[in-house]
């Protein structure tokens, strides 16, 4: 077997031949990209555009007046009882 021969030693021949066959090769991979695209849309049918409803309505009456209770004095005490017996897992 003979070694491949060096960049420098190929003859200009070569590189026209070369140089062809990309500029042969590169086209033909476009167009069929191309017919590629174009088959890739046959029978796909777009959805009919549906009309969006909301189910929601605008009120504009006052909101409900909600009364939040402080919490009893028996509940913050009994918190540091419980984070004591718990191991730090409150």
């Amino acid at each position: 077997m003979q070694p491949e021969p060096m960049p420098e030693q190929v003859k200009p021949s070569r590189k026209w031949w070369d140089l062809g066959r990309w500029l042969l090769l590169v086209p033909v991979v476009l167009i069929l990209l191309y017919a590629c695209s174009l088959t890739a849309h046959l029978g796909v049918a777009f959805p009919e555009p549906t009309r969006l409803v909301s189910t929601f309505q605008a009120t504009y009456a006052p909101w409900v007046k909600l009364e939040i209770h402080p919490l009893t004095t028996g509940v913050i005490q009994d918190i540091p009882e419980k984070a004591a017996n718990s191991n730090g897992m409150f």
